[in-house]
């Protein structure tokens, strides 16, 4: 399961600068960062992410972009989904699966929405603030990054940058308290 962690495919820069011109009305890298690092910090299966500093006032930035043309894969992956869970009733009645195409109906659009991640990680951070008291000991080690609406669409996320390091580096756990 690491490699797929760590060795997910990733976007060309030209997709990505696609990706920003789309979103921001023409506006691509160089309109919207003074510094974007072209190599990602991370890579998945429906994004990666790049560090920038954002022109308008030189904040570090963590900025999550979708690939290019993931939104019409998975409406082909929802499509065949739906195909294989059909094929499977039909041929053996008794598993009931509709529930993992409809699971994913509903819920791979949400994680294709980043207004609605970004609001996520707002609301996770009202909660916690607000019941400071009941979790104190969780407030000193948990960051919720800002997010920079401005520079943040549907399918593109940014965030204040927080440098960490996976919760399996030990060693930068056992540094960093």
């Amino acid at each position: 399961m690491a490699v797929l962690q760590n060795e997910a495919p990733q976007s060309s820069i030209e997709d990505v600068e696609k990706v920003l011109r789309e979103d921001f009305d023409g506006r691509g890298i160089e309109d919207l960062f003074v510094d974007f690092d072209l190599v990602p910090v991370g890579a998945a299966s429906l994004t990666q992410v790049h560090i920038a500093k954002l022109r308008e006032t030189g904040e570090a930035v963590a900025v999550k972009i979708q690939h290019h043309s993931i939104k019409s894969y998975a409406e082909v992956d929802m499509f065949v989904v739906s195909l294989a869970v059909r094929a499977i009733k039909y041929f053996f009645p008794e598993f009931e699966f509709d529930w993992l195409a409809n699971e994913m109906k509903l819920n791979l659009p949400n994680e294709l929405d980043f207004i609605q991640e970004a609001h996520n990680s707002e609301r996770v951070l009202w909660n916690f603030t607000q019941n400071s008291s009941r979790y104190p000991e969780v407030l000193k080690s948990l960051k919720i990054p800002r997010v920079m609406w401005k520079q943040t669409t549907a399918r593109v996320l940014t965030m204040e940058y927080c440098p960490g390091a996976k919760v399996t580096d030990l060693e930068f756990m056992h540094q960093n308290n």
